[in-house]
């Protein structure tokens, strides 16, 4: 153990350098308080010269805090706060998937587990909770949190004892895979023990009064089993129900049952009878038709699974079939605790929406009471709890995710337009597959790597050429996993048709997307006419229903009218109510593209550049005709990378080319004579000048990318 401050600093250095792990000092003051404004390391990797600033002071001893998420390689912690939850979820754990994983012992003999994985949540996720809900027992550190590491001095914890390392090395977190993450976080939310407390409230003869009476006596007098679902959810055993389905018992402990999904050879997805409550838990996010970290009772699940969400459907076949003798006044659960991490059931939340809503207006009443208990779902009424926000709270935010910088944001809403030759699809299709296979964005913007569902409704046969011909061109061997295509099309002025591409996205991928394209809205937008506000307003509102359940970024692709500088066909709010809108532009004689970013929330706007389109030739088919298709290749890559350079970063560069000729090597002794730059400093511009593929490095030796001719005619 390191207590000095010396041996903090080095042993951050080991974390950083060795490890790829991004750091920041802690209070040594119990508090577990960062030394400094730490948020923005979420985004960028600390400088080495901070971290000496930060242990510099021997008298106040400093303690170490592991960063998580993509600056320490996608890193993800689990936090076992209560120490009995460990052995419990690692006697769940495959043996030889846990002996891989780094677990460190916290000072309250908790554990905290490392692991890196190419897909993770942002945000700290509560995966377990006690009886009263009143302490989390298990929940996820990850993008825009940290915990503290050893290595830090005792006085860091209230409890004034070490952080130990039990298993594995720090400087070697394991990558595990996205199925095996599921494993671990599903394992540990099957030990949540926190079943929300339910209230019952009666809904009167609606025929003869509004009012809502609640009292001790109603749950006994209106559970009587004589609606077709309070029959079967009596009569029937889960077992029945979900062997014939195809889900499988991986083990029971006590009275809980643990499920494995259909399709699915190991692994936890759901439990029953967990805590006593009768109910599906569902935790796995690829269960077709049911949302992860949710509760179905036996009712909802079969009117899910057997007739597609249709309660009343279901309702009446189960009533054919002898389930039931009418349909009584309704049994309304009320949750006290509206933050359980078990929700309540389908139908429950269908009948809450209707005791949140004013029931003073009889209209209204009559509106939910002939939509709702019918079984029509319309989650968009139910209310949530709103709440406000100190100023002093908004730095705890998280920053937006570029998924290609000054392009595309996650969980925002874009459209890009276009006249239709311009090449739209092959605009969306280059970003799509540079942000599913970690590719700079035209080599210039960077990307967050993540996962794509394209909805083709638009001339998908000619899909499979143009990916492949992105893939020719980037010099890619293998087909991207992280891109699912979805060659349909759908009509958004249903909510039901947008948790269809959800449901397909999860099913392909194995995860939410991060980012949805809609290629393009006149073939998703059913009858709507393009210049009906109301049809305009519903499409609208269920991409925006897909970026809200899915936090992905929804980019829809559509035409401009007759004058472009009116924005895109149809209604205004097309783009007046989206976060981005990208014009593309035909230039050259039709033969490039302009790119105009004509909106943007969330940065300064990017200067119109040019692509050009290429032809790229992938084979003969069986009469001896060249099959050929197109990628946009944007001009002038390395004069675009050179304007793109700031500050201290591009002056330095103008002085090396001032000094040597494109494609002579120098040493960084030369460089130093040439720019009189400190040698730290000199060799950070360097770092940034190679990212950039400005200059190469071969060894000790530098060049300037001869690319485009003599770099010093920019």
């Amino acid at each position: 153990m390191y207590n000095s401050t010396t041996g903090n600093y080095f042993l951050a250095l080991k974390y950083v350098i060795d490890g790829n792990l991004n750091i920041i000092a802690i209070l040594a003051d119990g508090s577990k308080k960062p030394l400094t404004k730490w948020k923005q390391y979420t985004q960028i990797k600390v400088e080495l010269r901070m971290m000496a600033e930060w242990y510099s002071n021997k008298r106040r001893p400093k303690g170490i805090a592991i960063i998580c998420g993509i600056t320490s390689g996608n890193l993800e912690v689990i936090d076992f706060d209560s120490p009995e939850m460990f052995p419990m979820w690692a006697a769940l754990i495959d043996p030889d998937l846990l002996k891989q994983l780094v677990v460190v012992q916290t000072p309250k003999d908790g554990r905290h587990v490392y692991y890196r994985c190419e897909q993770i949540e942002p945000g700290n996720t509560k995966l377990a909770m006690c009886d009263s809900n009143s302490q989390t027992l298990i929940e996820t550190r990850s993008q825009g949190g940290y915990v503290l590491a050893p290595g830090s001095p005792n006085e860091c914890h209230p409890r004034n004892k070490p952080y130990l390392v039990l298993q594995g090395d720090l400087t070697q977190v394991p990558t595990i895979t996205t199925e095996e993450r599921l494993t671990l976080i599903n394992a540990a939310r099957s030990l949540n023990r926190y079943v929300a407390t339910i209230k019952t409230v009666k809904v009167t003869d609606k025929t003869k009064s509004n009012t809502i009476k609640t009292n001790d006596d109603t749950y006994e007098k209106c559970t009587r089993e004589d609606r077709p679902g309070d029959d079967y959810n009596a009569t029937m055993l889960w077992e029945e129900i979900l062997v014939e389905d195809g889900w499988a018992i991986d083990h029971q402990t006590g009275e809980t049952v643990y499920w494995t999904r259909p399709t699915k050879d190991v692994g936890v997805s759901a439990t029953t009878g967990h805590d006593g409550s009768d109910n599906l838990y569902i935790f796995s996010s690829n269960c077709a038709g049911f949302e992860p970290n949710q509760s179905y009772n036996k009712f909802s699940y079969y009117a899910i699974t057997k007739h597609g969400g249709d309660f009343k459907e279901a309702a009446k076949v189960l009533s054919r079939e002898g389930y039931g003798l009418s349909i009584p006044d309704v049994i309304v659960p009320c949750f006290e605790d509206q933050q359980s991490p078990h929700p309540q059931t389908k139908e429950e939340e269908i009948l809450r929406s209707i005791v949140d809503d004013d029931f003073s207006n009889s209209g209204n009443h009559k509106k939910h009471m002939e939509s709702e208990i019918s079984g029509v779902v319309n989650t968009k009424s139910s209310k949530k709890k709103r709440r406000g926000y100190l100023a002093c709270d908004l730095e705890d935010w998280p920053d937006p995710v570029w998924l290609i910088k000054d392009h595309i944001i996650k969980d925002t809403i874009g459209i890009v337009y276009g006249d239709s030759t311009v090449g739209k699809s092959f605009f969306m299709l280059d970003m799509s597959l540079c942000i599913a296979t970690d590719k700079k964005y035209q080599g210039i913007h960077k990307t967050t790597k993540g996962t794509v569902a394209y909805v083709c409704s638009e001339s998908p046969a000619g899909a499979k050429k143009r990916i492949a011909a992105w893939l020719k061109e980037h010099k890619q061997k293998e087909w991207p996993k992280a891109f699912c295509l979805i060659p349909h099309r759908f009509n958004l002025q249903e909510e039901a048709e947008a948790d269809e591409i959800i449901a397909i996205s999860r099913e392909t991928l194995g995860c939410d997307p991060d980012m949805i394209v809609i290629d393009t809205v006149a073939k998703n937008l059913g009858a709507c006419s393009e210049n009906a506000p109301e049809g305009i307003r519903a499409f609208t509102d269920n991409v925006e229903y897909l970026r809200d359940q899915t936090k992905a970024a929804v980019i829809v692709v559509h035409h401009t009218g007759k004058d472009e500088t009116k924005g895109p066909r149809g209604h205004s709010s097309l783009k007046g109510d989206y976060d981005t809108s990208i014009l593309l532009k035909a230039t050259n004689g039709k033969a490039g593209t302009l790119v105009c970013v004509d909106k943007m929330k969330e940065s300064e706007y990017l200067d119109p550049y040019t692509l050009n389109k290429k032809t790229i030739h992938l084979g003969v088919d069986s009469e001896g005709d060249d099959i050929t298709s197109l990628v946009l290749v944007q001009e002038e890559t390395m004069k675009t990378k050179y304007r793109l350079l700031k500050g201290a970063v591009k002056e330095t560069f103008c002085k090396i080319v001032e000094c040597k000729k494109t494609g002579t090597a120098f040493t960084i002794l030369e460089a130093l004579g040439w720019t009189e730059l400190p040698k730290t400093t000199l060799k950070d511009h360097l770092k940034k000048l190679i990212e950039e593929e400005l200059i190469f490095k071969n060894d000790d030796l530098y060049t300037i990318n001869p690319e485009h001719g003599e770099i010093w005619d920019l």
